[in-house]
């Protein structure tokens, strides 16, 4: 192996140094075992004549499948060129490691063929295999049934979906049982069903995306987002327009630890974030606002909904839920005639009799929800409610207690009933001819402070009331 070096005339070669040629040969090495890419052209692309497979137009799941089968053990990338591939069988990477399967952007579309009804990608127990930068177009209008992505085997782990194109599914965009998964940036609109992470999943990551009419069909329902398994993390996603709960994090194994940071929730038909159930959770940053949509089957319609999970087995407790932003907008989204619209910012609530424990909530702004900042329908012991803005957890003031009387009523002003360790009352002035005073008759909206005997002078008391650890 030599370079050129210039002499004045002419050029000669000149032999490398033994470190160098060691270099050489190590990057000849490195290109050899550079992995493999297939590549695969539509029928309308303009780019046939460079590829390695040829489609026609119909059936073109063959010939990527072909490719992918033609890829080495050792894993690879097949590139789908510009234009629309059509499909009539699933595409099965099976058990494949270390697989791409790459378009060149929206332009690459795999459409489902008509009356196909078939899933357009599928796997098993695969191992890092990545899609990215094309779209599924599931043709919905004419075919009943199929997924755009399913992962359905436990087995499988280190799935990555960046910058897809998920439309027109007449069931889940995305359905998934591995553990491991990432999907970034993607857009999913006008299917059956969003996003499943099924109860068997765990660690799987929704980041950056865009997930929006989802169940709007006759008789559907259906999350935008949705993990039944553990671990979830759920980040700067937009999720609006679906028929059920925008984003929810409830756990089939109770589990939980799912997390929803920073995402947009609004026009769900029900609540916009649904803990449903899991334990561990963490609500934080959210803007959930015009949620509660569903005229028929209206559940909550909160910002944000902690319960138990449907089947009675478990609640959510240890829940922290801090920062978030709930309110109705009418002015932008008004109501469709017989919705009720975003009652709550938080809603505290079971199905079944398992009242959430021990969760935190707190500095979220609730302010301009239709009925109450948080509705306590439900709540177990050592929940802690403070500084949200439109739930009133702490009031003061003064009260008189007239000269003849041996009771004053205070109205405190709380959206929820204290108890009466939580209440204290300082006389202000002389007790006259009474010589005690206690509170009773605690409410959701008044309490008494009463006297042994009239005091024979008016009588100021100071009081202060809160609410703090839930009963």
């Amino acid at each position: 192996m030599s370079i050129l070096s210039l002499a004045p005339g002419r050029l000669r070669p000149r032999p490398l140094p033994f470190a160098l040629a060691l270099l050489g040969l190590a990057l000849a090495t490195s290109a050899a075992a550079v992995e493999s890419v297939i590549v695969v052209a539509s029928s309308t692309t303009s780019r046939s004549a460079s590829a390695d497979y040829v489609c026609d137009g119909t059936a073109d799941d063959v010939q990527i499948q072909q490719a992918i089968d033609a890829l080495p053990a050792t894993g690879g990338t097949v590139f789908l060129t510009d234009g629309t591939f059509n499909l009539s069988a699933v595409i099965d990477l099976g058990n494949k490691i270390h697989t791409k399967l790459v378009g060149a952007g929206p332009g690459t579309i795999l459409k489902i063929a008509n009356g196909a009804n078939v899933s357009a990608l599928r796997g098993l127990e695969a191992f890092d295999v990545t899609f990215a930068d094309f779209a599924v177009d599931g043709n919905n209008a004419n075919n009943t049934t199929g997924n755009g992505v399913q992962f359905l085997d436990s087995g499988g782990a280190g799935l990555k979906l960046e910058r897809l194109y998920l439309y027109n599914l007449a069931e889940a965009a995305v359905t998934v049982s591995a553990d491991e998964v990432s999907i970034l940036n993607c857009e999913i609109h006008d299917c059956g069903k969003g996003i499943l992470i099924n109860d068997d999943a765990e660690k799987c990551y929704v980041i950056g995306s865009r997930i929006h009419q989802i169940g709007k069909g006759t008789g559907q329902s259906a999350s935008g987002l949705s993990c039944q398994g553990a671990r979830c993390h759920f980040e700067d996603n937009v999720v609006w327009d679906v028929s059920d709960a925008g984003i929810t994090l409830s756990s089939g194994d109770n589990f939980g630890h799912n997390v929803a940071i920073g995402n947009e929730v609004y026009l769900a038909g029900n609540s916009g974030i649904n803990s449903g159930g899991a334990d561990h959770v963490v609500i934080m940053g959210n803007t959930c606002y015009a949620n509660g949509r569903n005229t028929s089957t209206p559940r909550s319609n909160a910002g944000i909904y902690l319960r138990d999970n449907l089947a009675g087995t478990h609640t959510s407790s240890d829940a922290i839920v801090i920062g978030n932003r709930c309110f109705e907008d009418t002015a932008n989204f008004p109501l469709p005639g017989g919705a009720d619209g975003q009652l709550y910012g938080v809603h505290v609530s079971h199905d079944t009799g398992n009242s959430p424990l021990n969760s935190i909530v707190m500095t979220n702004d609730l302010r301009g929800n239709t009925t109450a900042g948080i509705f306590r329908e439900h709540v177990g012991a050592g929940n802690i409610f403070q500084k949200n803005l439109g739930d009133t957890t702490l009031a003061l003031g003064t009260a008189t207690l007239t000269s003849a009387a041996t009771v004053v009523t205070v109205t405190h002003g709380l959206d929820s009933p204290p108890t009466s360790k939580c209440i204290s009352v300082t006389p202000a002035s002389d007790l006259g001819s009474a010589t005690k005073f206690w509170v009773s008759n605690v409410t959701a909206t008044t309490f008494d402070i009463k006297v042994n005997t009239a005091p024979g002078a008016n009588l100021t008391f100071a009081w202060k009331a809160r609410v703090y650890t839930e009963p």
